[in-house]
């Protein structure tokens, strides 16, 4: 006689089932957790960096601020260096100048007269006179006075500037126009002093 034994697994299979779906389901839980914070995090960190950018830009000036805070510094300084006049060239100086400048021109007039020295030579020219100061401290003021050809009552433009080896023009510190108004390029005090004490304009 045979003995027949018939196992059922569905119970079992069906408990199995339902701790795979539960498995499952937690995973999606915590990765949907995990994707929250993230997203927060991120978030807050953008909002964080958007806050200091704002708190930046309020409290560092634009460029034109700063352009408009430099340019009033140079104007008040500019006022400053006119009540306080620079050093002006002596009478002897100035009539010397213009006793050279004047022959220089009669000497290009001249060089002007020979055939094809128009080519060279522009009709219409200016000639700039150089005054070099030494300072105390052993530095080189220049003042450069340009005077339009045949005209020599009064300099065209007047310029002073610090002479620095190997650089053409050296550092600009203060020009002159023809009303004797000083336009300021610097606002380095000792510069500003070489322009009073060594400058010498008219």
């Amino acid at each position: 006689m045979t003995e027949e034994v018939i196992y059922n697994y569905r119970s079992v299979n069906r408990a199995i089932d339902l701790e795979v779906d539960k498995y499952r389901a937690e995973n999606w839980s915590r990765y949907s957790r995990i994707f929250l914070h993230v997203s927060l995090g991120i978030g807050g960190l953008a909002v964080l960096l958007a806050l200091a950018w704002y708190i930046y830009v309020s409290a560092v000036p634009s460029k034109k601020d700063q352009l408009e805070v430099v340019q009033g510094n140079l104007a008040e300084t500019a006022e400053s260096l006119q009540i306080t006049e620079t050093a002006v060239s002596t009478p002897e100086e100035s009539r010397e100048i213009r006793a050279d400048l004047q022959k220089l021109e009669a000497r290009d007039k001249l060089v002007l007269e020979t055939p094809r020295a128009d080519a060279l030579l522009p009709p219409d020219k200016e000639y700039t006179a150089f005054t070099k100061v030494p300072t105390d401290s052993g530095e080189i003021v220049v003042t450069g006075r340009v005077f339009e050809s045949g005209d020599w009552v009064k300099p065209s433009h007047q310029y002073c500037y610090l002479e620095i080896p190997g650089l053409v023009g050296g550092s600009p510190i203060v020009d002159k126009d023809s009303s004797g108004k000083p336009i300021l390029h610097t606002t380095d005090d000792a510069l500003i002093r070489f322009a009073r004490e060594y400058c010498r304009f008219e």
